[in-house]
């Protein structure tokens, strides 16, 4: 498991026990946005944790997530991000997928 994803897990752990500060959600989103193209690409193809499936439904999950957070509290620059992000990332996987097939 790299290093990266490591801190996305356990930021999911932190999310998921409602014990998340503000400067946690900052770090978080920084970390997802400073994710580079091999890594999601990396992602895509391994499988970490059996129950999550692809590392890539963890990163998809957590930006889901920070969205979620980032409109509730109407800070829509970040969304912006994030969203261009997640957007970013579905096409890198995409072409990949198109081009192996």
């Amino acid at each position: 498991m790299d290093e990266t994803f490591s801190y996305l897990l356990q930021s999911a752990r932190l999310i998921s026990t409602n014990k998340a500060t503000e400067e946690d959600f900052d770090f978080i989103t920084e970390l997802t946005l400073s994710i580079e193209d091999e890594l999601i690409l990396k992602y895509h193809s391994t499988i970490t944790i059996p129950k999550i499936g692809l590392d890539y439904n963890l990163f998809i999950k957590l930006c889901r997530f920070l969205l979620r957070y980032y409109e509730e509290k109407e800070e829509y620059e970040k969304c912006k991000m994030i969203m261009d992000k997640m957007i970013k990332s579905e096409k890198i996987v995409e072409d990949v997928s198109q081009s192996s097939n």
